[in-house]
């Protein structure tokens, strides 16, 4: 996690629940350099499954929860300027 993930993390959530959400960050990290090996060596097995190449599967693999969780999600508009925590007095300019 870099400098500018936490400071992000600072806009979205009040210091109560901050740790917490870094956490998450770092333990889905963690979790996805795990699995993602595991994932891309199953998928490897796919060549040539539906006149598609193994890297072709892999990609469609990866990327269906990402698009599944960005289109269904019902409240899109959460930049910091919209949050309820982010006040334009409370704004800090670099």
């Amino acid at each position: 996690m870099s400098a500018d993930h936490a400071l992000q993390i600072t806009f979205w959530y009040p210091v109560e629940e901050r740790s917490v959400r870094i956490a998450f960050v770092l333990a889905s990290a963690t979790a996805a350099g795990a699995f993602g090996g595991c994932i891309a060596y199953g998928v490897g097995h796919l060549n040539g499954a539906a006149g598609l190449e193994g890297f072709r599967w892999l990609f469609i693999v990866r990327s269906t929860p990402l698009s599944t969780l960005t289109h269904t999600d019902g409240d899109i508009d959460r930049r910091p300027s919209h949050s309820p925590l982010c006040h334009s007095s409370r704004l800090l300019l670099a």
